[in-house]
């Protein structure tokens, strides 16, 4: 993480993606995250929110939305904030655990 906190953008062009525990990092770093529209990564970033999220190989949006956002200091200011706030109010280590014991408790149960 404390290299991960010297990142500007956190770009991501992921093809396929079951939870996106690299952006999730990312956002938590307060490093705003340049992804792909697949499964697991709008589960984190909202486009135009906390990052923005293209079509699965359209390098050429992530490239410019990259520009866009190393050259505005006031939106990449506000796309971290708002992606660690979301980390920090939604995935706090001990509600994240007690949520997986509920569901393993579930499963177990029957």
């Amino acid at each position: 993480h404390d290299i991960l906190r010297l990142a500007d953008i956190f770009v991501l062009p992921a093809q396929t993606e079951a939870f996106g525990q690299a952006e999730l990092g990312a956002l938590g770093c307060g490093v705003t995250v340049i992804g792909s529209i697949v499964r697991g990564q709008p589960e984190l970033s909202t486009d135009g929110e906390n990052g923005y999220l293209h079509p699965v190989g359209d390098d050429a949006a992530m490239a410019k939305k990259s520009i866009q956002i190393l050259t505005d200091e006031a939106l990449h200011e506000k796309l971290a904030a708002t992606g660690r706030r979301l980390v920090l109010e939604n995935y706090k280590i001990d509600e994240v655990i007690d949520r997986y014991l509920g569901y393993y408790k579930e499963v177990l149960d029957g």
